[in-house]
């Protein structure tokens, strides 16, 4: 039996059977997301292979070495005298590395949660779970997903989904044996052959062949139904349900995060969480500190032994919008404004994407105010967007929060550029696309109608032979590309898109400093920070910038910090040679010009 869960990627998981080793490597191999199987106690797949407590822990490095997860039916009814059981089974899975338990007892449910503690809790079929009401039952006791009844309808699975929290995911049988019962609690075994199908001996009598008698007619048969396999009156054919898989897909629907109480974190907690927020994070790559899967980035964006730190340019940092949606570039001294000036009533994914005067993090348990780091950051406009805020984490290789590679802002974002280009955007479409993002980072979404010409001139006007962008559409769709998705890896590919490579070689400017010799303090806690000089001064916690060729200031002795990256992008760059090996086996192929 093939089941889609419909709301954990925009392409669904597709999960399947492994009755043994032979068939999990074959799904593996052949394109599952996981598969689920059942060791050799409380599993309602008696008839298969299945796995012993010795097999069990292969199978799962086989899985998990393809990216594939594991799943464990533990989803019949135990009895009184095989209870006392469970503890020690409950545990074995766990150690084996499981990663989900698909159960049908509460109180298997309750145990899993106290003897599986790494394993998610996955409600079987069997529970009939038919209205939201029930699915949401389900997850305040602790439930990851839900597996509906099968005899729901598609508009009956769309309203679960629509009325249940965005975490709980969603699963639905799509292919496979669909029995004559509710949700698989089927009698006619246990009657017929003595064999308990809810305890996972069916003989699938439904299956048999069969014909109708009337009473007055002994002797007489009718027909019911007829194949090309024979005659039957009760289950004749699995469900296939390949034809409406679009529609399954589409009751899972996607939005975006978004609690106005949350609105000075919701944005970065996309970033820093340690499990994926399902509502809107379509794909990702997860962590997990207790089995050492771990990544280094807070340490990245924290070490000073880095080299070159990550920062932002202070005229991208400008084009950040005010929360009234006014342009911060309005005001005349937009340049000059202080550190601290530059967060005021501004779009909160700012303060959420570098430290703004208000960071805090944890500093051995205590929480401390923090400036930025003059020696990590070379333009002051240090980046916090994936950080966890506790020192503890800042060493490489010790962090667990997930890494999103594709979410839903990113689709709204895809579908705006598209209609822009084909001159096709309007209201509607900035209503569902741009006014959300912005409103969920407490901006106002007012769709605006005049050109901003500091964001066209500072980025989309003449570059590369290309005319100045004039639509003010594509400009504000391109200020949210970039602001929504900073540092997620989607920068570059828009730049060679839009033909804006020689961005890459604009000069990089950062805070702004008021005089030269005189230290400041960024964050208002009484404690400087950074002074720029033309010699090193003693004062403790300030970073001191010597003036070089490679970083000074903008008016010599004010203005903002510049620094000097001295990158090279060339035309070259916008097409990528054609491999050396590609022209020993073709010599006729030619050279991409730029390249010859």
């Amino acid at each position: 039996m093939q089941k889609w869960s419909i709301d954990m990627k925009k392409k669904p998981e597709l999960l399947c059977p492994a009755g043994d080793m032979e068939k999990l490597k074959m799904a593996v191999l052949y394109g599952a997301d996981a598969v689920y199987l059942a060791g050799t106690s409380f599993g309602m797949r008696s008839f298969t292979g299945n796995f012993t407590a010795e097999e069990l822990p292969e199978a799962v490095r086989f899985a998990h070495s393809h990216g594939v997860r594991v799943h464990a039916a533990v989803n019949t009814m135990p009895r009184n005298n095989e209870a006392a059981q469970l503890p020690e089974y409950l545990r074995s899975l766990d150690a084996a590395g499981v990663d989900a338990l698909i159960l049908a007892d509460l109180g298997v449910f309750t145990m899993a949660g106290k003897f599986a503690p790494n394993c998610e809790r996955h409600v079987s079929t069997q529970q009939s779970i038919g209205n939201y009401a029930c699915a949401q039952a389900w997850y305040d006791l602790g439930a990851q997903r839900v597996v509906l009844a099968r005899e729901l309808s598609l508009a009956e699975i769309r309203e679960i989904r629509e009325k249940t929290p965005p975490q709980l995911e969603i699963e639905t049988f799509c292919h496979g044996a669909m029995c004559v019962s509710y949700s698989g609690r089927c009698l006619l075994s246990n009657y017929m052959t003595g064999r308990d199908s809810n305890r996972g001996a069916c003989a699938q009598p439904c299956r048999y062949q069969y014909a109708l008698m009337e009473e007055k007619r002994p002797g007489e048969y009718f027909p019911v139904f007829e194949d090309e396999k024979g005659t039957y009156i009760m289950n004749s054919r699995d469900m296939c349900m390949i034809d409406h898989l679009p529609e399954l897909m589409e009751a899972g629907v996607y939005s975006l995060v978004n609690s106005p109480a949350d609105v000075a974190t919701q944005y970065r907690s996309l970033f820093t969480s340690p499990s994926v927020l399902k509502q809107e994070v379509m794909w990702a790559r997860e962590y997990n500190d207790e089995k050492n899967v771990r990544h280094d980035v807070t340490w990245y964006f924290t070490s000073g032994s880095m080299g070159q730190g990550w920062s932002l340019d202070a005229d991208f940092v400008y084009t950040y919008l005010n929360r009234d949606g006014s342009r911060f570039t309005d005001r005349a001294d937009y340049k000059s404004t202080t550190y601290a000036e530059q967060f005021e009533n501004r779009d909160y994914r700012l303060q959420q994407t570098v430290i703004s005067p208000e960071y805090r993090k944890l500093v051995g348990g205590t929480s401390k105010l923090f400036a930025p780091d003059l020696s990590v950051s070379y333009t002051g406009y240090q980046v916090i967007k994936f950080n966890i805020d506790d020192d503890s984490y800042e060493a490489s290789g010790i962090c667990w929060n997930c890494l999103p590679i594709l979410r839903y802002a990113e689709v709204l974002l895809n579908y705006a550029e598209a209609k822009a280009e084909l001159g096709e955007f309007d209201d509607a479409v900035w209503d569902k696309t741009i006014k959300p993002l912005r409103e969920r980072a407490g901006v106002d979404g007012t769709r605006p109608t005049k050109i901003d010409e500091y964001l066209q001139n500072a980025y989309y006007s003449t570059d590369d032979g290309n005319p100045k962008i004039t639509d003010c559409d594509i400009l504000e769709i391109r200020r949210e590309r970039a602001i929504e998705l900073l540092l997620e890896g989607r920068r570059y590919d828009d730049l060679m898109r839009w033909h804006l490579g020689g961005l890459l070689n604009k000069q990089w400017y950062g805070i702004y400093i008021g005089e030269v010799d005189k230290a400041y303090d960024l964050n208002n806690d009484g404690v400087n920070d950074v002074c720029v000089t033309d010699k090193a001064g003693s004062e403790p916690g300030v970073k001191y910038i010597v003036r070089n060729s490679e970083r000074a200031l903008e008016d010599g002795a004010s203005g903002r910090l510049v620094y000097n990256l001295q990158r090279y992008f060339n035309e070259q760059r916008y097409v990528h040679p054609i491999p050396k090996t590609a022209l020993d086996k073709n010599p006729d192929l030619g050279q991409n010009v730029a390249w010859k």
